[in-house]
């Protein structure tokens, strides 16, 4: 598991459509993020990740296809749902499992847990427990890029936000290249242990959301 999430080394297409090679490399990172979703639900349902686990199972081309065509100097923050994204930002899957394990070998040195995965040298800033919480802070960074005259993109997932904190968080005016927002669908549900160790809301047999 100390691989990082599989890169495609594939030389990339010029054009818009995606090579053979690409697209088996994007078919690898989404099923790696699946399978690793598939353990860590196991390993929750044994009772040895404390805390929330919010899988990302039905959701992967959404991490895969949105880094697919950032750079590497580009910025991610999602919401809670975060281990996809981690992974195909380049976070190792030990440093991902560590932390859902309260480890100090943890990408957040076992202190955040789940939903709070952060790797600054991948320039991935979470994982953020709020609903749409994570929106001033991506509008922040992009302040910052305008600032100090760089030229990457801030892309931002969440879950419905509330009103306020999206339109302090959108701040058109602010940037010299717009951040990209994602809204994702609250449809997953989210897994519980529950008293007899089984799980409440979506599972692994839920349809992905359209």
């Amino acid at each position: 598991m100390a691989k990082a999430a599989a890169k495609t080394n594939a030389k990339k297409s010029n054009g818009p459509e995606a090579s053979k090679d690409e697209l088996l490399g994007y078919y690898r990172e989404m099923l790696l993020i699946r399978r690793f979703e598939e353990r860590a639900g196991q390993l929750y349902g044994m009772g040895l990740i404390g805390g929330f686990c919010h899988l990302y199972i039905g959701q992967e081309s959404v991490a895969v296809g949105t880094v697919s065509v950032m750079g590497e100097n580009d910025h991610v923050i999602t919401a809670y749902r975060d281990h996809g994204h981690a992974l195909a930002k380049g976070m190792t899957m030990r440093s991902v499992m560590a932390e859902m394990f309260g480890k100090q070998e943890g990408c957040s040195h076992g202190r955040g847990g789940s939903m709070h995965l952060f790797d600054v040298s991948r320039r991935f800033y979470g994982g953020n427990a709020i609903v749409g919480g994570g929106l001033p802070l991506a509008a922040g960074i992009a302040l910052a890029d305008r600032r100090l005259e760089r030229e990457p993109v801030v892309g931002a997932r969440w879950q419905p936000a509330r009103p306020a904190r999206f339109h302090h968080g959108a701040g058109e005016r602010i940037f010299a290249r717009p951040h990209e927002g994602k809204r994702a669908s609250e449809q997953r549900g989210e897994r519980r242990l529950g008293e007899a160790g089984g799980f409440e809301g979506a599972g692994e047999s839920a349809e992905p959301v359209r």
